[in-house]
């Protein structure tokens, strides 16, 4: 109670402080959703069966070549040599090494269950990358239907989405109907994770966003380690997906806790439906005179939702400006960086040293410190310094990887996520500072489908070298180090307000674009 009536002040109330709980509420699945695939297709150390023509029917760990025969590759063969029958009458090539398979522990995942190994290792890169390409084209389909048809019913639709899903894939029968429902699946993944961040960034006062922001960030922290949790308790994937889906009943009363938000009820000319929610906002904060909803910020939400120009127009818009043109390819350049190097070690936990279940922990504890580095850091230094000296520490920590031993890699893999895992948080709200009204909608968008992109790139960048590190680590330093250099290039915009025309974003300049003493004065809409 202490900080409410501060908050209140700045115009932050109950009604506020209630969709915070919503955030967090709508968020806590997220990680259950993302990460599935590190439960269902987590695959165990193995043993083969000897070919019988060899000669030996011992058992041998593929996965340790000291215990038995040297395998090149996941495809279990013995290449590169010639050997000889069981009766030595003759010499074989590539020698089919595994006719039967058995795998160390108790844990079943759709991997053990369906042999997506050896012949079929395929399988388990393709299919993480179906689901990526399934939260890109759900992130295109979620977006267009939040703005024609309300961000309430777009967050609750997907959101149970996501649970009917999980129970269906938890019945197939075949590892073709599980890749299906998989990508499907990814349909859902976070529709309702960015649904409810606009919701709420459309629901409160300017000055809270990056507060509002914080809030989601350290939520989803909590659910990546409820998911660390549940990946402990359920040793059974199947059994997992069903106690997720069987989750979604919990998620019920959401049909009567969301409001739709007043600026899209106003940019709907819903005008009647607005009014009833401001009278009810005003109520819940116990004060008549509270959240009025500031007329030039509706301004704003209106020109952004009814000016919006499609992806080809805002290209166009954006060719004609040099300055612009190079700020989108930086930016891009840093989304797909950015996203290609969290996905590549979020999906890798299982393939670190140590405990897997330990290490999903350490990389939650990591998404909580990004949060929280994210809040303190990025309001004094500003997002493009922040970017850049997180980003530097994360290629540092990820160069560190390759000179020691396999002990210690896991220690500088969850320092290097939780410096990008920052910067993930920086280049959300940094990528609207940049660019106009009429075009920064189209271009998030953009960015977003592009991350995804690099999401679906990251499980062939895990599988690039089995049992090492150099090529896929080299892919990473090289990406970060050129997104590095092109944040250097762009100006600062801390205690900047965001440009509103194509004319006002030009005049932005700053890094090494400029030898101007004087920074871009801009005025625009106040900065969210």
């Amino acid at each position: 109670m202490g900080l409410l009536p501060e908050f209140k002040d700045a115009g932050f109330g109950w009604y506020e402080f209630r969709m915070c709980l919503l955030i967090v509420y709508i968020t806590m699945p997220t990680a259950f959703q993302l990460f599935q695939v590190l439960v269902t297709q987590f695959t165990p150390e193995f043993y083969c069966q000897q070919n019988p023509l060899l000669g030996n029917t011992t058992q041998f760990d593929v996965n340790n070549s000291t215990k038995g025969i040297l395998i090149i590759d996941d495809s279990c063969t013995i290449s590169n040599g010639n050997h000889l029958t069981t009766d030595n009458s003759s010499y074989i090539e590539d020698v089919p090494v595994c006719t039967g398979i058995i795998y160390t522990g108790n844990y079943n995942s759709a991997s053990t269950e369906f042999d997506m190994v050896c012949d079929n290792s395929w399988r388990r890169p393709l299919y993480s990358s179906l689901f990526m390409i399934g939260m890109t084209i759900g992130g295109i389909l979620g977006g267009a239907l939040s703005d024609r048809f309300g961000r309430r019913i777009v967050i609750l639709v997907f959101t149970f989405w996501q649970f009917i899903l999980a129970l269906a894939t938890s019945f197939v029968a075949d590892a073709t109907t599980y890749g299906i429902l998989f990508f499907f699946s990814g349909f859902g993944c976070l529709v309702s994770y960015h649904g409810v961040a606009v919701m709420g960034w459309e629901s409160v006062p300017p000055s809270f966003r990056s507060f509002m922001f914080f809030i989601q960030g350290t939520a989803f922290a909590s659910s990546y380690l409820l998911f660390g949790l549940a990946t402990w308790i359920f040793q059974d994937w199947r059994w997992f997906l069903r106690a997720y889906g069987i989750a979604g009943v919990l998620y019920i009363p959401s049909f009567w806790l969301f409001d739709e938000t007043v600026p899209w009820l106003l940019a709907n000319k819903r005008h009647e439906e607005a009014e009833r929610l401001k009278i009810k906002i005003a109520k819940i904060n116990r004060n008549s005179n509270e959240h009025k909803t500031d007329d030039n910020d509706v301004k704003n939400v209106l020109l952004e939702m009814n000016e919006k120009q499609n992806l080809l127009k805002a290209f166009k818009s954006i060719l004609k400006s040099p300055y612009i043109s190079i700020r989108v390819m930086i930016i891009s350049l840093s989304w797909f960086t950015v996203s290609l190097v969290y996905f590549a070690i979020a999906l890798n936990t299982n393939r670190l040293e140590g405990d897997r279940i330990l290490n999903i922990v350490y990389a939650a504890l990591a998404d909580l410190g990004s949060a929280i580095l994210y809040f303190c850091f990025v309001r004094m230094r500003g997002h493009r310094n922040c970017y850049i000296g997180f980003m530097t520490l994360c290629m540092i920590s990820l160069c560190i990887t390759l000179a020691v031993d396999q002990g210690a890699v896991a220690g500088f893999t969850m320092f290097s996520k939780l410096m990008v895992g920052t910067a993930f948080l920086i280049i959300y709200t940094y990528s609207g500072e940049l660019f106009p009204t009429n075009i920064r909608q189209s271009l998030l968008g953009y960015f977003s489908g592009l991350s995804r992109v690099a999401a679906s790139t990251a499980p062939y960048i895990i599988y690039a070298e089995k049992g090492n590190n150099t090529t896929p680590t080299i892919i990473t330093v090289t990406l970060v180090s050129l997104s590095i250099v092109g944040y250097m290039f762009l100006p600062k915009t801390k205690g900047k307000k965001l440009p509103q025309t194509v004319k006002e974003a030009n005049s932005m300049r700053g890094g090494l674009l400029t030898l101007c003493k004087n920074e871009q004065k801009v005025v625009a809409v106040e900065e969210p």
